[in-house]
């Protein structure tokens, strides 16, 4: 069964994309499937999954011009199944 885990916070500098990065790959470890959406404007957890080694989860940064192509590489790996993005649902 599939879950959704949110980090939120309005206050920048508060830890969200640190602990959700960790947790991300804390799940990866015990063998859970991950796909980390990053909707800081910054896009930090994108740019720190573009040069770590080995990759954290795939990452897709919903305030990017590149999120249609984002998800089509993520469906692609067969990590995303009947997901449903509402994108102006979203309260950043």
């Amino acid at each position: 069964m599939s879950k959704i885990v949110a980090i939120l916070n309005q206050k920048g500098g508060a830890g969200k994309t640190t602990i959700a990065t960790n947790l991300a790959r804390a799940l990866q470890t015990i063998n859970q499937r991950v796909l980390l959406v990053d909707s800081d404007p910054q896009g930090s957890a994108r740019d720190w999954n573009a040069v770590s080694d080995g990759g954290l989860a795939p990452v897709i940064g919903l305030d990017r011009q590149t999120l249609a192509k984002d998800i089509q590489a993520v469906k692609r790996d067969n990590c995303l199944r009947k997901t449903c993005l509402r994108i102006s649902s979203l309260w950043l």
